[in-house]
């Protein structure tokens, strides 16, 4: 451990001196476009020094390369850095290609290979060492694998000393810990549509946030990071997960939910409905399916792509006004001529934009016309008459408003046209529902086309089992590249009328595009005995494969059977039992919001200093919280109280097993089960 510290110091030194130069450099604030972007790649190179300097590298790497004289020792870090004074690597940079070998490498291969630049090499590992380092002082060292000695049980030693780790209110990156099947998802090919199964705690989130880092380090040339996207399922979420891309030294990179995305590129303006009060009615056990339901469930498919696109088929086919257009005697378009500009020679064009087309192009015929005659038109009475028959033809066309269009369309459908509530202005905008978003970007998109500025060079979208197939396609249509990351887990698709329960229907939203499928099935997050109870809930409700803990043994999970009026004061004692047991991040968990915030109040009354959290939160602030599970989707919490789980809030079906699934994998090291009466036959046996 001595040499390690000998050399963590003389890597500090020079990044500190590389620091000082730097910062001694006056900043460019002329017109120079030369100066300005070396500027701008000194403060760069500033931010990366300053990031990597409490922790310049995280792992240790000796290879002999074939052909080489000796075996290199590389180190391997968030950022790398290189020696200004012979060009040496210092550090490496955690994405280069060498360092996919610090990750795969599990001590069993005699051989490795990566690819780099120049083509497939290939090497020895003689050591792989795990450093764990905090503001430039060395706080643990782990070999797991030194050539031709035994380091059985050391291969996790250090992966469990992170996992062990308290969480506060962000989730982290997990760059010193990365195993090989996240790794392979992390440097997959670009141009792909990457599909992920993972378990609850596999780390799909924070693998998905690293492939941006690593695409945009590998393919710099052809990817920037404004013209990528994360969706995320709440706002909540982002906040809970800002702090991830900036750790890996990446900005610019927009993170945002669907709802408010859509909201801002739709042409008309929209308040979009909160579906709290929705979700409430959702989740209450035994809830029966109404035709309104059975809508927002339509308005999610791709049926419902379909049916718009056959209404707006048979809408243009009137489209073109069936009058000739008359500038005046002798200056006459024909009805016949316009409707075969419009329908053949620019049927490659969005419908309006044809539109646009047809009324520049009969402008332009006029004024041909007009300049043989315009000297013996003194008053130009003729050319004011040609414009006033112009801007008439214009108004003889149908209104391409796509609000009028999407409420005739699903007025006209037979299934729902009694249930059908038009979406009509009031105020300054049209109070819509999430699921009309998809059908009227559809809409939207079809009638005026796309502009350029509207498509992304990557979109990641997390939690996508609660995504729509319609609101997937309509992103397909704007990654002409296909390259993508779609990470979820079935066993959590909890939202009973949006959302799938098989990865083939979001697939079939890229009809045309080449896919990958991933599963991870090892779960990071929680202990054996977390893992395992959660495993038994669902286990007879789901398609998927089990989740595999990694061995890392806590304290047994407790099922507790109390009085009505024992809840609040238990839950309490628990909430110090866990605090005691080093909790930071505490949950307690209801199936509905409306059980929350009774449970908010019991427990504010006994005394409980507790944050309630609802569908309308936007910010997860740690500490001790009560949210319905809906809402606690992909965060975690050092522990987790489960409350009411009864045979009454949670009968014996899929979607009660589904949530108290959901629940119990948000605790990392500790889970309560609380229950009056009769207990939850979920956790039979």
């Amino acid at each position: 451990m001595r040499l390690e510290r000998t050399r963590l110091r003389e890597t500090v030194r020079q990044i500190e001196q590389q620091l000082k130069r730097l910062e001694n450099i006056p900043r460019y604030y002329g017109d120079d476009l030369v100066e300005q972007s070396v500027d701008e790649i000194r403060q760069q190179q500033q931010t990366r020094l300053r990031k990597a300097k409490p922790s310049p590298y995280f792992g240790r790497l000796d290879f002999l390369a074939e052909g080489a004289s000796g075996v290199e020792s590389l180190y391997i870090g968030k950022v790398g850095v290189q020696d200004e004074r012979n060009g040496d690597i210092v550090v490496v940079d955690w994405r280069a290609p060498i360092s996919s070998i610090f990750y795969a490498f599990s001590g069993a291969e005699e051989e490795v290979s990566y690819r780099s630049p120049d083509g497939m090499e290939t090497g020895v590992v003689h050591l792989k060492r795990n450093l764990a380092i905090e503001n430039g002082q060395l706080i643990r060292m782990v070999d797991s694998y030194v050539r031709g000695q035994s380091v059985a049980g050391l291969a996790d030693e250090f992966l469990l000393y992170r996992l062990a780790e308290h969480k506060d209110a962000k989730l982290r990156d997990i760059v010193s810990t990365i195993q090989a099947e996240q790794d392979r998802v992390i440097r997959g090919p670009q141009r792909r549509v990457m599909f992920i199964q993972g378990v609850a705690g596999s780390g799909k989130t924070t693998v998905a946030l690293h492939r941006l880092a690593y695409l945009l380090y590998e393919y710099q040339n052809s990817v920037r990071p404004e013209k990528m996207m994360v969706f995320a399922p709440t706002r909540m979420f982002l906040g809970y997960i800002a702090d991830v891309l900036p750790e890996l030294g990446v900005g610019d990179i927009p993170q945002t939910t669907f709802v408010d995305w859509a909201a801002t590129v739709l042409k008309v303006p929209v308040t979009v409905q909160s579906n709290a009060n929705r979700y409430g009615n959702w989740f209450e056990p035994f809830h029966e399916t109404t035709p309104e339901d059975e809508l927002a469930c339509f308005k999610g498919s791709l049926e419902c792509r379909k049916w718009l696109k056959d209404f707006v088929d048979n809408f243009l086919r009137t489209f073109v006004p069936t009058v000739h257009v008359t500038f005046w005697n002798g200056c006459v378009v024909r009805a016949e001529t316009v409707a075969d500009w419009f329908y053949h020679e620019y049927r490659h064009l969005a419908p309006n934009v044809r539109r646009e087309r047809v009324l520049a192009r009969l402008k332009r015929y006029f004024e041909t016309r007009y300049k043989e005659m315009q000297e013996y038109d003194g008053q130009k009475t003729l050319r004011k008459a040609a414009l006033a028959a112009l801007r008439a033809y214009s108004k003889a066309w149908m209104p391409m408003d796509v609000v009028k269009v999407y409420n005739a369309a699903l007025a006209e459908h037979p299934a729902f046209n009694q249930v059908v509530k038009p979406i009509r202005k009031s105020g300054k905008a049209f109070p819509v529902h999430p699921e009309d978003l998809a059908p009227l970007l559809w809409l939207q998109d079809t009638m005026y086309g796309l502009e350029g500025q509207a498509q992304f060079h990557h979109v990641v979208l997390d939690e996508s089992q609660d995504f729509s197939p319609f609101q997937l396609s309509v992103l397909a249509s704007r990654i002409p590249s296909r390259s993508c990351t779609i990470l979820g887990d079935l066993s959590q698709s909890i939202f009973p009328y949006h959302g799938v329960q098989s990865w083939n229907d979001l697939m079939d939203a890229f009809e045309d595009a080449e896919a990958d499928y991933f599963e991870l099935n090892r779960s990071y997050r929680s202990t054996t005995e977390i893992v395992q109870f959660a495993n038994d809930i669902i286990a007879r409700h789901c398609t998927t494969a089990p989740a595999v803990p990694v061995f890392r043994s806590g304290r047994a999970v407790r099922v507790l059977t109390l009085e009505e009026n024992e809840m609040a004061i238990e839950i309490l004692n628990l909430v110090v039992e866990a605090k005691e047991n080093g909790a930071q991040s505490i949950a307690v968990l209801t199936r509905t919001e409306t059980g929350a915030r009774c449970k908010w109040q019991l427990l504010k009354e006994a005394g409980l200093d507790i944050r309630l959290m609802d569908g309308d939160n936007d910010s997860y602030q740690g500490g001790i919280s009560i949210l319905p599970i809906f809402v606690s989707k992909g965060l975690e919490f050092d522990a987790v109280i489960v409350a009411d789980v009864t045979a009454e809030q949670f009968p014996d079906d899929a979607l009660s097993a589904r949530l108290l699934y959901v629940a119990c994998t948000r605790a990392l090291h500790m889970l309560y089960i609380v229950s009056t009466t009769t207990i939850s036959p979920l956790l039979a046996g």
